[in-house]
């Protein structure tokens, strides 16, 4: 098996799980598609996006208050 028949193969579990949750929620292929990759995708990755910004100012400010505090002992 060469990994384009891998790559095939994948695509095919894909397309069938987003066929069976269009099916389950009577929602279609389409428009499940559409949910997941210009809706749902986006905003997870938005929403980790801003999560990390936070966390990286977070650190960014007890760094600089540890300093502060070390060098006016």
């Amino acid at each position: 098996m060469n990994m384009i028949d891998v790559i095939e193969n994948l695509f095919e579990v894909c397309c069938q799980f987003i066929y069976l949750i269009g099916q389950y929620t009577g929602l279609g292929y389409e428009l499940t598609n559409l949910l997941l990759f210009v809706v749902i995708h986006p905003a997870i990755t938005l929403t980790f996006f801003i999560l990390w910004k936070k966390a990286k100012c977070r650190k960014q400010y007890w760094k600089e208050l540890a300093q502060f505090h070390f060098h006016n002992k």
